[in-house]
């Protein structure tokens, strides 16, 4: 738990973030499985964001399990939106003896769903599971617990601190354009001038013969 909790404080992209965490717990605890669906607010919806397996898991599986598993807020199918609705954590002793479980993996004896929260502000929910029944209880669930509380912390300022980044990008990108417009607006000024001196001195030459000559029959014709 402390190995865990004290690498959540480097900043790092959220989802490897969460894949850390869900990692270490797996290494330290001997589960088969993890996984963490953010919530969408807009949509009221629970995408899958990290997936870790004991036996690794490859980026197709991945993909296959991110296009499946979605869920809204407050359906029971498949666990996710119902922890979300009501944040509370969830113990399955058994899940593939209850009619709401996925059974993806025939090989998972129990499972275990943990909200994810920040100051009352649903992050999403994420899940553990174990080969053998019956394993979530004790020891096991308050760690998985305070970890998850730590998390939930991380990712807030993961989160703040890529809108921050995201702002300071935004900026930048704003002063860049201005000043491209700036460069630009400068350099047609410039062309002006530079077509305003041409034709001045256009204008001298093509007038000084004429006026010479009119100078010249005005000062004979006095």
């Amino acid at each position: 738990l402390y190995w865990a909790s004290s690498h959540l404080v480097i900043v790092r992209p959220i989802n490897e973030l969460v894949t850390h965490a869900l990692s270490i717990v797996l290494k330290t605890l001997n589960y088969a499985s993890a996984n963490y669906f953010f919530f969408d607010e807009i949509k009221n919806e629970f995408h899958l964001l990290a997936a870790v397996e004991a036996d690794g898991l490859s980026e197709v599986a991945f993909a296959e399990l991110k296009r499946r598993l979605v869920f809204r807020l407050g359906e029971e199918r498949g666990l996710v939106g119902l922890v979300g609705q009501t944040r509370q954590t969830l113990i399955l002793p058994d899940p593939l003896n209850d009619p709401r479980w996925l059974p993806i993996d025939k090989t998972i004896g129990s499972a275990l769903f943990v909200p994810v929260l920040y100051e009352e502000q649903l992050l999403g929910v994420a899940g553990f599971f174990c080969n053998e029944p019956d394993m979530f209880k004790g020891n096991h669930v308050r760690d998985v617990k305070t970890l998850i509380n730590n998390l939930a912390i991380s990712i807030e300022n993961a989160r703040l601190y890529a809108a921050q980044k995201n702002y300071a990008n935004q900026l930048e990108q704003q002063v860049a354009t201005r000043t491209a417009e700036l460069v630009d607006a400068l350099e047609r000024a410039q062309a002006a001038d530079k077509i305003k001196s041409q034709f001045v001195s256009d204008i001298n030459h093509e007038l000084r013969t004429p006026l010479s000559n009119i100078k010249l029959y005005l000062g004979l014709l006095d």
